[in-house]
């Protein structure tokens, strides 16, 4: 099944984790335009197998659907976030270009299976200070 066009971007993301519900909790507050819809693939598989994704899939890794139906994955699906966002959206063609793009992949790479031991670190560590 297709997407029509001209649907603000779909972002699937992981919603048990709590680092990534701050984080798209944040980009919501910034998105007064509803520029972008959230989807929280842990709850709703929602329209996933029309975009061809598994939940696995986008429970390891960020997914968005861009307008046209182009799925975009971890950085660039970030960069495809930020171009909607007042602030980010001066950021994202410069995090878009090949180079930029890379660094953050590759950080992102490195930051998306550790996510949830993250959480669990920053929660028991804020207990700790509290």
């Amino acid at each position: 099944m297709k997407h029509p066009t001209g649907q603000p971007l779909t972002v699937y993301y992981d919603g048990q984790c709590p680092l990534c519900t701050r984080e798209v909790k944040f980009y919501q507050r910034l998105d007064r335009k509803r520029a972008i819809r959230w989807h929280d693939v842990s709850q709703d598989l929602g329209d996933l197998a029309c975009d061809a994704v598994t939940q696995k899939e986008a429970l390891d890794r960020i997914h968005a659907r861009e307008a046209d139906g182009t799925i975009v994955t971890g950085a660039e699906a970030f960069v495809a976030i930020w171009r909607r966002l007042p602030g980010f959206n001066a950021v994202a063609p410069v995090a878009g270009t090949r180079p930029a793009l890379g660094m953050l992949e590759r950080g992102y790479a490195w930051f998306a299976p550790r996510r949830h031991k993250i959480s669990r670190w920053l929660a028991a560590r804020a207990q700790h200070t509290a």
